[in-house]
């Protein structure tokens, strides 16, 4: 198993869906920099990120 499925192997399916496409290198400077955001009212920090963007994109 690559670095990269073991980070796509999340139990949560947001965090599947925001890493979709990145390389191991990008998934892990997307990790840090969630590190410093609030989830605010999601249960996840990937949940409220990917569905701010489906709202950006729907617009």
């Amino acid at each position: 198993m690559t670095d990269e499925s073991e980070a796509n192997n999340s139990p949560d399916p947001y965090e599947n869906e925001l890493y979709s496409g990145y390389t191991e290198t990008e998934i892990r400077e997307i990790q840090s920099l969630m590190a410093y955001w609030d989830r605010a009212t999601y249960p996840t920090l990937a949940t409220s990120i990917v569905k701010h963007a489906r709202k950006t994109w729907l617009c």
